[in-house]
């Protein structure tokens, strides 16, 4: 029986690994009858191992790849397109590919106010509060758009029949102003007020959209209650991007779902419920599986 050179070498490494007082004992069929065999086996693994590479994946295995990065094959999309599509490392994570993308859908049907997009990294869980956030220039006015969120830290909450310390609560829906001026100082800046929330004991202010100068967004200040206002004077000393709490959309608890960190939309009052779906499933395409996305809607102006 003649041998493939794949099979010659298996038949040749296991001769060789007979001792040598022993080669005369062992009738050569035995070897060549277990290189084949092994040669199957290797076919097959090297097979599997193969199609984990996307570049030579195919079918069902390269669905799997889409799959494990939160995409899907489209109707039509062939292997070699699909191989493309996944190897296009875009960024999607980044809140200024999302925020874009969400006020250009917004914009497309007749919404010109933007979108409000940030992220929450996954720790303790957390809930949305029904107060409110006030965002008051003072000094000159001008036409920048700011926004700031406020978390109140609660010594003790019960969530989900959950008990457990240190939380960080989302007071209310985000506060902002348009006519923000362009650079904030000392004489020209953002007087943020928001409701007290019951018995916390610190506030976090955070600012999700700069309008200017400073640029940085982030914690800006920890204010220890019963204090419930701040003045942004252009503070530049991000201390944490979003801190330690995650974020609970309307009711429930998604901090032990989150995979990675949330990706939070906050969409303009006027935005329909059909809209709000459609911006969700576009965002969703580009946020893939490495996080989660909570979207919401204004209800009030």
């Amino acid at each position: 029986m003649a041998l493939s050179e794949g099979e010659r070498a298996l038949y040749e490494a296991g001769a060789d690994a007979v001792p040598r007082l022993l080669r005369g004992e062992v009738p050569q069929e035995y070897f060549k009858a277990g290189a084949v065999i092994a040669a199957k086996a290797k076919a097959q693994t090297d097979q599997w191992l193969s199609q984990t590479y996307i570049l030579s994946a195919s079918g069902v295995w390269l669905d799997q790849h889409a799959i494990d990065r939160g995409t899907r094959r489209n109707a039509g999309e062939n292997d070699v397109s699909l191989r493309a599509r996944l190897r296009t490392y875009e960024d999607f994570l980044t809140v200024p590919t999302l925020e874009a993308l969400a006020n250009d859908i917004l914009q497309a049907n007749g919404i010109t106010t933007e979108a409000a997009v940030f992220t929450l990294r996954r720790h303790a869980p957390c809930c949305t509060g029904s107060g409110t956030t006030t965002v008051t220039p003072q000094g000159a006015a001008g036409a920048a758009t700011w926004r700031y969120l406020v978390l109140a830290q609660v010594s003790l909450l019960e969530l989900d029949g959950v008990t457990s310390r240190n939380h960080w609560v989302v007071v209310g829906p985000m506060g902002s102003t348009t006519t923000g001026n362009a650079t904030l100082t000392g004489t020209n800046y953002n007087q943020i007020g928001w409701s007290a929330y019951p018995g916390a004991l610190r506030y976090k202010v955070l600012r999700i959209k700069s309008g200017g100068s400073p640029a940085t967004v982030g914690e800006i200040a920890e204010v220890t209650a019963p204090t419930v206002t701040h003045n942004d004077q252009g503070e530049d000393n991000i201390t944490d991007n979003f801190g330690p709490f995650s974020f609970v959309e309307r009711g429930y608890r998604t901090a032990s779902r989150i995979p990675r960190k949330a990706i939070v939309v906050i969409l303009p009052y006027g935005t329909s419920a059909t809209l709000a779906e459609t911006i969700k499933l576009a965002l969703e395409q580009r946020a893939g599986a490495g996080a989660a996305l909570l979207v919401e809607r204004r209800l009030n102006p």
